[in-house]
């Protein structure tokens, strides 16, 4: 958590981004497994499972039309027209039945549905050796018909005979395959039944992955936007808080006031380290011309501020270090004067044109009252720049 707190947010806003991508990649590469899956099955199902269905149910319906064909050519009483259409249909329901035994042999089948398929191939060329039995009897039998026998001809009754036979065998053959038959058509229904239940648990599977994923990427992405949206703003009162105190304190003029940089997280600290430097860069200027303000009120006169300021603070600095050397020329002069006095030198002056008009008035204050006091006669000097006397250079003179 503690890691946490020291990312930024715009780095938590990264993470969180591809952390969602990493969720939606993950979501989409199951997605594909699914469809992948559901795709095979279905491509099995309607590809394989379906024309087997169908070829099954196509050869058991031609298989027993051609039965029904032979069975009714064996009928001696059928005209010529009638016996010809049968053949000609027994012959067509051959033909669809080939085609269908050769579309099921090439589509994919498992090695036990292949055995299987094997082993009704082989009935059902038995079946095609008997029908073809039984429609080569009746053919010869019409021959003899054609050739102006009669039905209760010695002939004609033998080869009824032998197509009655032909029939019969042709009958256990008919029961085998079609017995065979069916028996591949049920293994096709369950097949195609268990990829449809395949089909619909993948379908379900991946239906309730999505949802679970997409839910989850949603509740994610809500408890991102809490968490950023409650840390912000913790951090923006927490912010406003420490500038109301600093604006407080600045109000006060307890300049030593401090932002507490532990109220925010890391990111937002530099913001009030920030403060902290701008009330420092306000204290110092302002407690040093507090300082030299005090001490040349007490007569201390300090030395010039030789520290680098900017703008409005360097005006303060050249100010102050104006008034020390205005105070120490003042100093110096009136030290000199006092000195030429009591030695006896009373025509040394200062030069007063150095100092400006105030401090120039006090000064030549102080340059009569010392000689007054100091020299004979003393008493009868007074101020040179009044109306009443004359001018501080005439009375120099």
């Amino acid at each position: 958590m503690i890691a946490l707190e020291r990312l930024k947010v715009g780095t938590k806003i990264l993470g969180s981004s591809l952390l969602t991508v990493a969720m939606l990649g993950a979501l989409l590469v199951l997605t594909i497994v699914s469809l992948r899956t559901l795709s095979g099955v279905s491509t099995t199902l309607v590809a394989v499972r379906v024309p087997d269905l169908e070829s099954v149910f196509t050869m058991e319906r031609n298989i027993t039309d051609v039965s029904r064909a032979i069975h009714a050519l064996s009928n001696a009483r059928f005209d010529l027209d009638y016996r010809a259409l049968l053949a000609s249909d027994a012959e067509a329901a051959l033909v669809r039945i080939a085609q269908e035994e050769k579309g099921y042999a090439a589509r994919s089948h498992t090695e036990a549905a292949a055995k299987e398929w094997d082993a009704f191939a082989a009935e059902l060329q038995e079946w095609r050796v008997a029908v073809a039995k039984v429609m080569k009897l009746e053919r010869a039998r019409d021959e003899l018909l054609a050739q102006g026998s009669a039905p209760t001809d010695l002939k004609v009754e033998m080869a009824q005979q032998r197509i009655l036979n032909a029939l019969l065998l042709h009958r256990d053959a008919y029961d085998a395959a079609m017995g065979h038959a069916s028996r591949i058509r049920a293994s096709c229904a369950a097949l195609a039944h268990e990829d449809g239940l395949r089909a619909g648990a993948t379908a379900r599977r991946t239906t309730a992955v999505l949802i679970a994923t997409i839910a989850a990427v949603a509740a994610f992405l809500l408890a991102v936007s809490i968490y950023l949206g409650r840390s912000v703003g913790r951090n923006v009162r927490a912010l406003l808080q420490q500038t109301g105190r600093l604006t407080a304190a600045v109000e006060a003029g307890t300049l030593n006031v401090r932002g507490e940089t532990g109220a925010v997280t890391y990111e937002f600290r530099p913001i009030i380290q920030g403060f902290n430097a701008t009330m420092e860069a306000f204290q110092t200027p302002i407690r040093l011309t507090a300082d030299y303000v005090a001490r040349l009120g007490r007569g201390d006169v300090p030395p010039r501020i030789a520290e680098e300021y900017q703008g409005d603070f360097n005006l303060i600095k050249n100010s102050l270090n104006g008034c020390i050397d205005a105070v120490n020329g003042l100093v110096a002069d009136a030290d000199a004067l006092a000195r030429s006095a009591i030695a006896g030198r009373l025509s040394t002056r200062a030069d007063a044109a150095r100092h400006r008009r105030t401090p120039r008035v006090r000064w030549h204050e102080a340059c009569v009252l010392c000689l007054r006091s100091c020299c004979p006669g003393g008493s009868s000097w007074s101020a040179p720049w009044s109306s009443r006397s004359p001018s501080p250079s005439s009375a120099g003179s």
